[in-house]
């Protein structure tokens, strides 16, 4: 139904129409109000606008005519100061009047006048809730001549979002109907709206003198239902025990199986429990005692983990120090959390010179000569188990104090869901600063799980950290959806999970989908530190809906409260809070900040403490919740947690800056960065480049997610007209640097480069350009090193980029690291076996599935001896010259046959080619590989009238393949007019005038491709091959027109003495090199080589 509708009883109405009187106001006035204070409270704004219609009859002169003369009045009422209802009701009597003064002017001029923003998905450009007041002023009546009745009206649909009636019935009441927009709300939605309207009517009608922020939204079964039934989240977990019990139980009912397991290093549970009974022993003989504090501040290894197991052993408290945090942010952590101890790695990191410091392989040394100490008997359930620093408001990292209960039940419910097993392998690479890592290292202790903890140069590295999943039969892997966009362009596509937890950001659908191709159970994880790790799970299904969050997991509660504390309805916005076992004990050294976010609930504080997230939530029907956003400035980048305060503050702490505003960004969609806007101090004088020293300067003490990639300069902040910052009015871009073209006599490596930097950052880089100046960013740059490899080869580190950020420098760097000027023109996409190769013609960076299918026995090169990036005029001219660059670069690739060519589209047509070479010198060739590739000319032979059949039967099916495109909606109507040869022409011939101009530092890899394909076509088309022997393998994409007058082996049939496969694969013209096409293709190959 599009209306649910109920009825005001004729005793409600009637005190609503004296209150009415009391104001001098009419119902509808009264009607508006409670409208108004209805919306306020329902979606926290502090401004409700709404529409309603009026006669527009007032002129005598048209009391004669028939028809409508309706006009759409715009009613807007401010709530900023919550006043009382009495006092809304004024406000909303003189708006209405204002509003009638002007009714005769046309919506449409007002339109025009105020010209809004357009919202292709509002229905009205000035309002979404429309109100209407309806007398029951038609009394049926019966003369001799006709007879006068009232015909109930039938709706055409929702004409806005949510259109309200209140109708009169006689000696009934009145009628209370919603009539709402399916597309946005559901029936559930509509009624709860209604039900809360009449608790404010009737509320108002006892009572006008109530504050709008007091008036009740909920009967009191609904309340009841939200505050305790959909709590009841009690599940069995040892509360009476503390970790290390757990983990000591586990590890002696798995004393042989694998634990850990890091590069070389690996240890059995039976071996990890003794050397953290070893850490245990050896921290108290230095003095440790239960209760006091141990820092971590040494690299990633299976040693740092027995680390913290004996640490939480002896009593103690871990607290994790990641060694590449800023100095001051170091400091500041000790500072508060005050550590007895903190145990490093060779080198003591920067901002730990407050702290007593011990390198972890003396501890470990001493250990084996000093007598054991006793260490008691262990922590208790309600005992401190860690502190973990998160980014604070006030521009101090603030550090939360969890306990052994809080993280017990987390581990504890985490084994039920989503599940882990003890034949399960867990991935650890988060860092330790992240309490996600705790997750990683600890859930798998507790069930006789192994773990396989990554390096610190692997954690950093999406394409080393593909190939240790793959390599380590890894099958459980947690990470943030960034992380998994980068681990899946790094090759992971190629493995099957059978868990997949992503956490600590937004998981969109179109990321959800493409991960649940890859594993068993796809989960989204939400948390925060201050209730342990992580409070909610949700197993995420197919579909195409956004991706809500989970219900609490056990022992865990959710409530949705509005600014004032009270419970809101369901489906409305409000602030999550948290309460149960998972909230933690507060922040060390913040009594106040921990008064303040760690509270109980204002209507039932015999429930305990909640911690208030900040997190704006929606409950939903089916037992989750929409997140919508936070209620403060705090935000998460790249899974870090960052207050955005904290950023401000470091601004406003250089004498240069008076004001300053830090903001996330998503100016391209899917690039989050982190911007921030500084007003220099009056009377001050600053340098051009202030900018880039205000970031230099925040840089030591900020961690690095919390560096902002741009600080703009501004003479002022825009502001509302209440003097609040307007953060909405900050510049949305900033004007690209004036970067000079990268010269036309550059090498190709830089221009290559180039591209890249422009692809990734979205500006224009010079030779001279730093990358990190130019907005580039720790995740950013890992794309880069990515591209980097997939491009050239090359794995380099993310220290690389660090040391040599500037273009000219990491092109040096990148030359030195692999010779690529002597090896560009032979690519070793698997360097690694004995088999005889695989050589490819071209495309060198599409074939990395394909040879990894093939396995790690099997070499597979590519070949690419002509850059893509020179014109037609800067390659050789004739197929001859072509095939002598190409027979080279193979020669050095593979002196001697046997060999084995493949080649796609026109590098088939070379392959076939380069074949017929290679013969006539004396080499064996044992296969020829030919994808998506007809035989050129292979119709010569053919009577024009065949010939001209062959074409149109192509064109027509291939037309009608894209039109079947268009219907399943796998393409757009935009991608298919572009794909249209005119237009790509006119995009070519338009991106070399830009190039010519300097407008392009290069030109586009589309436009590149496409002009180097076409040169090469140009050269092969009056190629007349010749007959060879076979094998040979032809693959197709399965959409590849067939049929009459084409011929079934796309013409390599007639050119093959001997045998020819011909093979369909699912996917596009380069699609089929992804996966299921690559593993199939790998498959025949494979079985032709044997």
């Amino acid at each position: 139904p599009l209306l649910v509708t109920t009825l005001l009883p004729r005793a409600l109405t009637d005190r609503l129409k004296g209150l009415a009187g009391q104001g001098q106001a009419t119902l509808f006035m009264v009607f508006h109000a409670a409208m108004t204070a209805m919306l306020a409270r329902w979606t926290g704004e502090a401004e409700v606008v709404v529409g309603t219609q009026v006669a527009n009859r007032e002129d005598e002169g048209l009391e004669s005519l028939i028809g409508v003369f309706i006009n759409t009045l715009v009613l807007r009422v401010g709530l900023e100061d919550d006043p009382s209802f009495t006092a809304l009701l004024a406000r909303c009597r003189r708006t209405v009047l204002d509003a009638l003064e002007h009714a005769q002017l046309p919506m449409e001029r007002v339109v025009e006048l105020l010209r809004p923003t357009r919202d292709a998905s509002r229905r009205h450009p000035l309002f979404s809730v429309n109100i209407i007041v309806h007398r029951d002023f038609i009394a049926p009546a019966t003369t001799a001549d006709f007879r006068l009745t009232s015909i109930p009206s039938v709706s055409p649909g929702a004409i806005y979002d949510l259109n309200f009636f209140m109708v009169e019935r006689a000696q009934v009441g009145w009628r209370l109907s919603c009539e709402y927009n399916t597309d946005l709300f559901d029936q559930g939605t509509a009624e709860r709206l209604l039900r809360c309207l009449g608790q404010i009517l009737q509320a108002v009608a006892e009572d006008g003198g109530r504050r709008i922020s007091t008036l009740p939204l909920l009967e009191a079964e609904e309340q009841r239902s939200l505050a305790e039934v959909l709590n009841r989240t009690g599940r069995d977990f040892p509360r009476d025990v503390a970790l290390p019990a757990l983990l000591t139980d586990a590890a002696h009912r798995h004393a042989s199986r694998l634990a850990v397991r890091c590069g070389a290093q690996q240890m059995t549970y039976a071996e990890l429990a003794v050397r953290a009974d070893v850490v245990a022993h050896a921290l108290a003989s230095c003095g440790v005692r239960q209760g006091q504090v141990v820092g971590v501040a040494a690299p990633r290894s299976a040693e740092a983990l027995a680390v913290l197991l004996g640490i939480l052993k002896l009593g103690a408290v871990f607290l994790p120090l990641d060694p590449a945090l800023p100095a001051a942010r170091l400091a500041q952590a000790v500072e508060d959390a005050a550590p007895l101890l903190v145990l490093t790695g060779a080198e003591v990191p920067a901002g730990l010179e407050a702290a007593a410091t011990l390198p972890l392989a003396t501890l470990m040394a001493d250990a084996a000569r000093v007598p054991r100490v006793s260490i008691g008997a262990g922590p208790g359930p309600e005992s401190e188990a860690y502190i973990m620093f998160t980014s604070g408001s006030t521009g101090r990292p603030k550090g939360v104090m969890v306990p052994h209960r809080a993280l017990v039940n987390a581990l504890w419910q985490f084994q039920k869901a989503p599940g882990l097993r003890p034949d399960d392998v867990m991935l650890s690479f988060a860092s330790l600063s992240a309490d996600a890592a705790l997750l990683e290292l600890l859930l798998p202790l507790t069930v006789g799980a192994a773990i396989v903890l990554a390096e610190d140069a692997e954690a950093g590295d999406a394409m080393r950290l593909a190939d240790l999943i793959g390599r380590s039969g890894v099958t459980v892997v947690q990470a943030t959806p960034s992380r998994w966009s980068l681990l899946l362009g790094a090759g992971l596509a190629e493995v099957r999970l059978r868990l997949i937890l992503v956490g600590g950001e937004v998981l969109s659908r179109p990321l959800a989908n493409a991960l649940l191709r890859h594993c068993t159970g796809l989960w989204n994880l939400y948390g925060s530190a201050e209730t342990t790790i992580w409070a909610s799970v949700l197993q995420v299904l197919p579909g195409d809906g956004p991706v809500h969050i989970g219900g609490p997991i056990g022992n865990l509660r959710f409530q949705v409260l509005d600014r004032q504390g009270g419970l809101v309805p369901m489906g409305a916005p409000g602030e999550l809070w948290i309460g149960g076992e998972g909230v933690t004990l507060g922040y060390i050294a913040r009594p106040a900040l921990t008064q303040e976010r760690f509270a109980p609930l204002p209507f039932a504080a015999a429930d305990g403490r909640y911690y208030r997230t900040g997190d704006l939530v929606r409950r939903r029907p089916d037992g989750g919740f929409d997140f919508l956003g936070r209620c403060d400035q705090q935000v998460r980048l790249n899974g870090v947690r960052i207050e955005l305060a904290e950023v401000e503050a470091a601004l406003l702490a250089e004498p240069e800056v008076s004001e300053a505003v830090a903001i996330l960004r998503e100016d391209r969609p899917g690039d989050l960065r982190l911007v921030a806007y500084a007003v220099p101090a009056a009377g001050k004088t600053v340098p051009g480049d202030f900018a880039a020293i205000l970031k230099a300067r925040v840089s030591g003490r900020l961690r690095a997610a919390m560096v902002p990639v741009q600080v703009v300069i501004l003479a002022a902040l825009p502001r509302t007209p209440t003097d609040r910052i307007d953060r909405r009015a900050l510049p949305a871009t900033v004007p690209e640097p004036a970067a000079p073209a990268i010269a036309p006599g550059t090498d190709g490596l830089e221009r290559d480069l180039a591209a890249l930097w422009q692809e990734i950052l979205g500006i224009r880089p010079s030779p001279e350009d730093d990358f990190f100046d130019l907005g580039g960013n720790s995740l950013l740059a890992a794309r880069l090193l990515l591209r980097v490899r997939l491009r050239f080869d090359i794995a380099l580190s993310l220290a690389s980029l660090f040391r040599a950020p500037r273009l000219r420098d990491f092109c040096g760097l990148l030359r030195e690291a692999g010779k690529v000027e002597e090896d560009r023109e032979v690519m070793r996409v698997q360097p690694r076996g004995q088999r005889m190769p695989i050589i490819a013609i071209n495309n060198t960076g599409i074939f990395h599935r394909l040879a990894r299918h093939l396995g790690s026995d099997q070499p597979f090169y590519a070949v690419q001896a002509l850059d893509p990036d020179l014109p037609a005029e800067g390659h050789p001219a004739g197929l001859d010259a072509i095939l002598d660059r190409y027979l080279a670069a193979i020669r050095r690739a593979q002196p001697k046959g046997p060999y084995a060519l493949l080649g796609l589209c026109t590098a088939g047509q070379l392959a076939w080619a380069l074949a017929e070479r290679l013969r006539m010198a004396g080499d064996e060739v044992k296969l020829v590989v030919l994808v998506d590739a007809w035989a050129p000319n292979h119709l010569a032979g053919r009577s024009r009238t065949w010939r001209l059949a062959a074409e149109l039967s192509y064109r027509s099916r291939l037309l009608a393949a894209e039109m079947r495109r268009l219907a399943r909606g796998r393409q757009t109507i935009r991608g298919f007019i572009a794909g249209r040869g005119p237009l790509i022409r006119w995009r070519q011939r338009r991106d070399q005038r830009q190039l010519a101009a300097g407008r392009l530092p290069v030109l586009p890899f589309e436009t590149r491709d496409a002009l180097f394909v076409g040169y090469l076509a140009q050269a092969t088309s009056s190629f007349r091959p010749s007959r060879q022997p076979g094998p040979v393998l032809v693959f197709h994409r399965e959409d590849q027109p067939r049929g009459t007058f084409l011929d079934p082996s796309f013409g390599w049939g007639a050119l093959v003495d001997g045998r020819v496969e011909v093979h369909g694969l699912p996917g596009d013209h380069l699609g089929i090199f992804e996966d299921p096409g690559a593993a199939i293709m790998a498959r025949h190959i494979g079985a032709a080589l044997a």
